[in-house]
């Protein structure tokens, strides 16, 4: 790991946000309000993505139209010479919810705010740009989505549309107690936790969280440092996840320290952990090309306490060790480590 410098630190987070403008005036969406959306079958779609095998990234969700304004939906509340806008989303069998706004302009002083009931102190936000926006994921099956415009407006001009909405199906907490470790990972990926001479490497390890065209993937990489030691924050991923030049990815986030408790112990939900927003491609070959990568550079702060993973373009030889530490591409998964040699001269292939 190496040290980063104080410019590229994340600031420590206040300990307690403000309030919401709705918890200000004690307002909260009406029951009669809520768009509920028809659950989906989860284990359907969980058979088509076991049917794709590992040719395409891991499938977090799908996307969902619902085609919504503050003109058709939700409600209005005016305080003093402004208004605020709630409105409430149900999605049951999510495990997580992310927003697509468009046509986003908003008055001088509107605020967006994306959270979910049952913790409202973990919104996100305030957002004030467009004219398109992406927002979330948020935990759970429900979400609030508020707006608080403090001037006078005209209600009969939206400020916003929301296309539509990211329905995780994805199970963003999990555990590793003995029952679940068959079915959440093979038996070579072992609880990164329980092998803490690999903490600081397993540090520069990140769940990717991402939009391609209309669906919500996940899959993982690596901040890595360079010659220079500038700390410019490059990201290794694979090519099978991030394939082109970036043009088709609407929304790029990486999680860091999804990580059980102790060894065998329970994740977080990985939602609220620290993370780094967008990215801009730098280069990308394919497995057939030169080898399966993607190198990105992220744009968003990174944490604090991250490690920055040190390589080398040294070809090792046959029956040197292999450790791999990821977040394995079939499942939602925590961090895992693999140990293994490689077994060929033929390229960097290893048996785990």
């Amino acid at each position: 790991g190496s040290t980063i410098p104080p410019e590229l630190w994340e600031k420590e987070p206040p300990m307690k946000k403000p309030p919401l403008p709705s918890q200000l005036y004690g307002l909260k969406p009406s029951p009669e309000k809520v768009l509920h959306l028809p659950p989906i079958d989860v284990d359907a779609l969980i058979a088509e993505d076991r049917a794709a095998g590992k040719e395409r990234p891991l499938r977090a969700g799908i996307h969902r139209e619902i085609n919504v304004s503050p003109l058709t939906h939700g409600e209005w509340f005016d305080i003093g010479k402004g208004s605020i806008w709630l409105f409430e989303i149900d999605a049951p069998t999510a495990s997580g919810i992310d927003v697509h706004f468009t046509d986003v302009y908003l008055p001088e002083g509107a605020k967006i705010y994306v959270y979910s009931p049952s913790a409202p102190e973990k919104y996100r936000g305030p957002y004030r740009g467009g004219p398109e926006l992406w927002v979330g994921p948020i935990s759970g099956d429900k979400i609030i989505i508020e707006v608080a415009i403090p001037v006078p407006y005209d209600h009969s001009k939206p400020p916003f549309k929301i296309e539509g909405v990211g329905h995780l199906y994805r199970p963003s907490k999990q555990k590793s107690t003995l029952e679940n470790i068959a079915p959440l990972a093979a038996t070579c990926h072992n609880d990164a936790t329980c092998y803490p001479d690999w903490a600081i490497e397993g540090d520069a390890v990140g769940r990717i969280y991402y939009r391609k065209g209309s669906l919500p993937y996940l899959c993982t990489g690596t901040i890595i440092n360079d010659l220079s030691g500038d700390h410019t924050p490059y990201f290794l991923t694979a090519n099978h996840c991030i394939p082109d030049d970036f043009s088709s990815i609407s929304l790029f986030q990486v999680y860091w320290f999804y990580e059980t408790n102790g060894c065998l112990g329970t994740a977080p939900d990985m939602f609220s952990l620290p993370y780094s927003e967008d990215a801009i491609y730098l280069a990308g070959k394919t497995k057939d090309e030169f080898s399966d990568f993607t190198l990105l550079e992220l744009l968003g702060k990174v944490p604090l306490t991250l490690s920055w993973a040190e390589w080398t373009t040294k070809e090792p030889s046959v029956g040197d060790s292999a450790i791999g530490i990821h977040h394995p591409s079939d499942i939602d998964d925590y961090r895992r480590i693999s140990f293994g040699n490689k077994i060929t001269t033929h390229g960097c292939i290893f048996i785990i």
